[in-house]
């Protein structure tokens, strides 16, 4: 295993522009994030004094809900910064799986990240690039991460001229404009950008191109639509104002979260808690399996194992962002935007976009490959992996359901029915409070049905007690699972072998089992239920034109192909027959359908 300075790195999680981020070990065993310079970077003279000054700088910070800068040395042959490694949830991951944050578990938010930034400016510090991604939510709480841009107040700037520290959407507008030496207010309206955020699941200031963002901070009110009530729209847009001095300190905004704070901090219970030690167990799988890799051998030597099945990837933690990475190295978390002129200069101010007379997005929110259900002002984003709850009104998440197979999901009789339907799973409806998210019931196996008669017969020699597809209705109060397998073609017809479609009623308030139905050997090709009835149409015959020729080709005798058994010798044979007329058309009133309806006219 690598060593430096005394760290063992056990893997690389990162590389950006100033360097490369690895998870290692102390020498005592503690995890660690150790921060390695380019070699490139690391030759240059301005750098290494700018990198001296920050590890300085962030040595200096102690606190609660800070990130502990353990060891640097900035003048090794390639500079090295240690951290302290906090595994949990960015606030961008944690507001996406809990939903915007109530007033309470805001108030506890928000007191945690002022007492970080009053320890921060304690040692004379600005951090000027607090955001989400900077935030991990642990075990232990938030904790404000990547003081690689913080700056001593009364140092000189080592910034170039015309760049801005900071991300758009949470950088204050004097920053914007250079007009003025980053200080405390600068942080303060930051943390009121991202309390609207963790409040409302937006940012203030929109998203879009950095440009737009950066012009409505300088020239637009804040969005604060959405936030737990009025007293936190106030308090934001003063956390916001555009001038510094119209801000509260930080010790006001501490002051006024505690009073309002929730008994027990949010992250301590729930699907957040749940989450965070999920991702624990990922790490320690993760360095367990990297320590395995290589073992002594008898020889003394070194030679390679393999790597537990149950350690995650190295994509899957870098896929993690800030939790994993600090929030990034010094160089990565610099904008370099150039929104001046090269006098360093506040251009005019330039016409707004343009307002088009059809409409304008009121929200958006990327959902990839999903299905929408709305009801209210609730709309359900249906993905085959999740089921997500947003305001219709604003687009904040309100709660995430993860889960498997997700194949459809209805609304009815005051809950969400989730189906869940997959090749390798018995098929299953699990009942969703729409106000929380949290399971109220779920259907059990369907084998152990006690509706179900005994014996029925199963699909092949598997398990399973139906075929691999499912269908649901609800309404009037019963939930019906249908379950069948798939005879659209004639492959599916053959390993279906005379699988007959079921259906299977549920109380759809309590999830009790009312009552089973067995149909007829046949897939299943629509469902309706209305006025206490339930309709199903299936079929046992393929829907493909060509598959059924091939079909009626292998059941009915040509003179060209020969006796029944003769055949199915001759597949291509049979199949080229299918093509051409197998027998004139029958007479009219000749076949059994025609006589018999005849007779009842």
């Amino acid at each position: 295993m690598q060593q430096l300075a005394g760290y063992r790195l056990v893997a690389l999680l990162g590389e950006g522009g100033m360097g490369q981020v690895h998870l290692a070990r102390s020498p005592s065993g503690r995890l660690v994030a150790v921060k390695a310079v380019h070699e490139h970077l690391a030759a240059e003279p301005e750098f290494r004094e700018r990198f001296r000054r920050e590890v300085l700088a962030a040595r200096s910070v102690g606190g609660p809900f800070t990130a502990a800068v353990l060891d640097a040395d900035p003048d090794a042959a390639r500079p090295w910064l240690a951290t302290a490694f906090c595994s949990g949830l960015t606030l961008t991951e944690a507001v996406a799986a809990h939903g915007p944050l109530g007033s309470g578990e805001l108030a506890t938010l928000g007191a945690a990240l002022a007492e970080a930034l009053a320890a921060i400016h304690a040692a004379g510090l600005v951090h000027r690039d607090l955001k989400p991604s900077n935030v991990v939510v642990t075990r232990d709480g938030p904790m404000v991460l990547d003081f690689g841009i913080a700056k001593a107040t009364a140092e000189e700037r080592l910034t170039g001229t015309g760049q801005l520290v900071g991300s758009p959407g949470f950088v204050a507008p004097e920053l914007i404009r250079g007009a003025a030496e980053p200080g405390p207010a600068a942080d303060v309206f930051a943390l009121g950008a991202l309390l609207a955020y963790a409040g409302s699941g937006r940012p203030p200031f929109g998203t879009g191109p950095a440009h737009q963002v950066l012009y409505r901070t300088l020239h637009g009110a804040p969005d604060l639509d959405g936030v737990p009530d009025e007293r936190w729209r106030d308090f934001l847009g003063s956390a916001l104002a555009a001038g510094p001095d119209g801000r509260p300190g930080v010790g006001d905004v501490l002051g006024w979260c505690v009073r309002r704070a929730a008994g027990e901090p949010w992250w301590e219970g729930g699907r957040i808690a749940a989450l965070i030690g999920r991702r624990e167990e990922d790490v320690a799988a993760l360095v367990a399996g990297a320590e395995t890799e290589e073992t002594p051998s008898a020889a003394g030597g070194q030679e390679r194992t393999e790597r537990s099945a149950s350690a995650p990837s190295r994509r899957r933690l870098l896929l993690w962002g800030g939790a994993l990475l600090l929030g990034g190295s010094a160089a990565a978390a610099v904008v370099a935007l150039s929104p001046f002129g090269k006098d360093g200069k506040s251009p005019k101010a330039s016409p707004p976009p343009v307002s088009y007379q059809h409409g304008r997005a009121l929200w958006s929110r990327p959902v990839g490959t999903a299905a929408l259900l709305r009801d209210g002002d609730a709309l359900y984003v249906r993905a085959t992996s999740r089921l997500t709850r947003l305001d219709a009104r604003t687009g904040a998440v309100r709660w995430m359901y993860t889960a498997d197979d997700i194949a459809d999901a209805l609304i009815a009789d005051g809950l969400v029915h989730v189906l869940r339907s997959g090749d390798l799973l018995d098929q299953e409806i699990v009942a969703l409070d729409p106000g929380t998210g949290r399971e109220k019931w779920v259907t059990p196996d369907l084998w152990l049905n006690p509706r179900r008669p005994p014996g029925a017969p199963t699909l092949g020699n598997l398990r399973r007690a139906d075929g691999s597809k499912a269908a649901l209705t609800v309404s009037d109060g019963i939930a019906c699972l249908i379950t069948y397998a798939s005879y659209s073609t004639l492959w599916e017809q053959r390993t279906a072998r005379g699988q007959r479609w079921r259906a299977y009623g549920f109380d759809s308030r309590t999830g009790k089992d009312l009552w089973f139905y067995q149909g007829s050997a046949a897939g299943v090709v629509g469902v309706d239920q209305a006025g206490g009835r339930i309709a199903v149409a299936a079929s046992a015959t393929s829907q493909n034109d060509s598959d059924r020729e091939l079909n009626c080709a292998r059941r009915t005798p040509c003179s060209s192909c020969g006796p029944r058994t003769a055949r199915w010798r001759a597949g291509f044979r049979a199949a080229r027959c299918a093509r051409r007329p197998i027998a004139a058309p029958p007479a009219p009133g000749t076949t059994p359908w025609e006589r018999t309806s005849a007779g009842s006219t």
